[in-house]
């Protein structure tokens, strides 16, 4: 018997109530666009339903949406911790429900909130706002130093090439002339450049800080009631050092370089539904939201799935017949929405050439062969660069963001996150003091001492890689980064390379199990393998052709008042 309670109290039910549900496996859909749910079904417009219901059929809430928190039994068995919908109530009509199950809630509540919204902990003090000028600025600056030699902090500062964070009318009045934001040197964060040059006093330093994006991410998910667990992915080294690129600078006034005396984290995301949020960074990194009865989450990237060999053994649960399909597989391209603000990316300096077009690749630019006036483009990987021989010379064309293609790469597999791109200076290159190897954007940027405007940005990831001495010779330094720095680390954050984004979240994934065609079949499947599904392990299937060893995508099934009907269940076949 089906018995839907909101709060202690159970619904009054129609006696042939059937409830159809579609529990959609994460891992192979955007599930915050189409999270596990059930068809629509009739609630008896009952007294004591209004009342459970908060009255939704009164004139003013006819035709409107309400959602409640729920829980389904079925024969005193909790099946599901879900969300109840109710709408089209009429003062005489059943009430029309459908029900979201598994990470239906949680796709329910993120989409309701914008990430600007959380709390994040609240504001930091840092300084006393009674102090002004040297006294306040001082307690900042040495805060920032401090976020880059302790894992301590829920952000870090370091530079950032930008040589258009002022806006246009502002440029001429906070000059400067080296467009660095978080400018350090000797040893120190600096708030003006009067410390390099008396003659620079009114050079302004920009001050940004860059949340951690494991901080934001167990942030986000807390408030929302969805609080996360330990994960291989969430607790890996590197991908700890992971933070997100903002525009919004700590500058409070302009004269001397006065900034706020607190950090509010809210300030420094971007302006984006955590619902649009969370997507974007689940199919850039591959992941998945697991959430069991008690909803914890657990966030598996395709990885750590593949890398689990146990099994489900429903050899004995497929009722003939079944259908496979064995079309050829099609192929995806990988790739991320460019920040169109950004005018690297968005402007003229990204002038893209199809891999087809490029003549050849070398590590670094001291490897590009004699230039000759031939036209050819070269791919300098160390750069991520395009450089094109023009008139016997190279020259810096554009940045290399082609999609990877898998297949014949016409599905496009598109993730809201991307990164920025990171200028080299070495030798001869060395620009003044500066860093060796920084991140890189051209983009407006924002503060509470400007004039208001949008502060606007995509997603963006950086990495934070220590304190660096460089090869040039200067350093140390806090250093953000892009790639794995020649080699020195395990993931970049561009989609190509060894250790690109594909290579290290995705190949695996797409060999062995998206190559594949799925299959389809009837199930007898009972309440037990319901209620102890995990879409995140292998199941087995006896097939006429052999066993089948596959994830499941999708399960259907009807819940009635007298019994479960047969599972409609699709499966992808992986290959180990």
């Amino acid at each position: 018997m089906i018995d839907i309670k909101i709060g202690n109290e159970s619904l009054d039910l129609f006696d042939n109530t059937s409830i159809r549900l579609v529990q959609v496996n994460p891992l192979f859909t955007d599930d915050i666009d189409y999270p596990s749910h059930s068809y629509q079904f009739q609630i008896p417009h009952s007294p004591r339903n209004s009342r459970i219901l908060e009255r939704p059929d009164v004139l003013l809430k006819r035709g409107t949406r309400y959602e409640f928190d729920a829980e389904m039994y079925f024969d005193g068995v909790r099946m599901f911790v879900c969300v109840l919908n109710i709408k089209d109530a009429g003062p005489y009509s059943p009430f029309v429900g459908s029900l979201a199950i598994n990470e239906g809630p949680l796709a329910i509540a993120a989409k309701e909130k914008n990430l600007r919204e959380f709390n994040y902990g609240g504001i930091r003090n840092i300084s006393n706002p009674l102090n002004k000028g040297q006294v306040a600025n001082t307690t900042m600056l040495t805060h920032a130093k401090s976020t880059t030699l302790s894992s301590g902090f829920d952000y870090v500062f370091f530079p950032v090439q930008n040589s258009l964070f002022y806006p246009q009318g502002l440029k001429s009045i906070f000059l400067d002339p080296l467009d660095i934001v978080n400018y350090y040197y000797d040893n120190a964060f600096v708030n003006y450049y009067v410390y390099i040059n008396a003659s620079l006093a009114d050079s302004n330093c920009q001050l940004v800080p860059f949340l951690y994006l494991n901080f934001v991410l167990r942030s986000i998910f807390e408030e929302l009631g969805f609080p996360l667990e330990d994960t291989t992915w969430l607790t890996d080294p590197e991908i700890k050092t992971c933070v997100l690129y903002n525009t919004y600078s700590l500058e409070l006034s302009g004269s001397l370089v006065d900034y706020v005396y607190a950090i509010d984290p809210s300030k420094h995301v971007p302006d984006i539904n955590s619902a649009a949020f969370l997507k974007g960074l689940f199919k850039f990194f591959g992941l998945e939201p697991f959430i069991n009865k008690n909803k914890r989450v657990r966030l598996l990237s395709k990885n750590d799935v593949l890398d689990n060999l146990e099994q489900v053994d429903w050899t004995q649960k497929v009722l003939q017949p079944y259908t496979r399909n064995f079309e050829a597989p099609v192929g995806w391209a990988f790739f991320s929405d460019q920040d169109g603000a950004d005018e690297l990316n968005g402007g003229d300096y990204l002038k893209n050439e199809a891999p087809e077009t490029i003549t050849g690749e070398v590590w670094d630019f001291a490897s590009l062969p004699t230039a000759s006036g031939s036209g050819d483009f070269f791919l300098v990987q160390r750069e991520n660069k395009i450089y094109q021989d023009q008139d016997s010379v190279w020259v810096e064309y554009g940045f290399y963001l082609y999609p990877v293609k898998y297949g014949d790469g016409k599905s496009p597999y598109q993730s809201e996150f991307s990164t920025l791109q990171h200028k080299i200076w070495d030798g001869a290159k060395t620009y003044g003091k500066v860093s060796g190897r920084i991140p890189w954007a051209e983009q407006a940027g924002a503060a509470d001492a400007w004039p208001p405007f949008r502060n606007d940005y995509t997603p963006r990831l950086m990495f934070y890689r220590g304190m660096v001495t460089d090869v040039v010779g200067y350093g140390p330094y806090p250093q953000g980064g892009i790639d794995d720095r020649d080699g020195d680390f395990k993931y970049s954050l561009y989609w190509h390379g060894e250790k690109g984004v594909y290579n290290t979240w995705h190949k695996r994934w797409m060999e062995a199990v998206l190559s594949n065609q799925p299959a389809t079949f009837n199930s007898a499947l009972d309440l037990v393998d319901l209620r102890t599904l995990k879409f995140e392990l292998r199941h087995r299937f006896r097939t006429l052709e052999g066993d089948l060893i596959g994830f499941i995508r999708q399960i259907e099934t009807v819940f009635t008042m007298k019994g479960i009907s047969p599972s409609v269940l699709e499966v992808q076949q992986v290959w180990q």
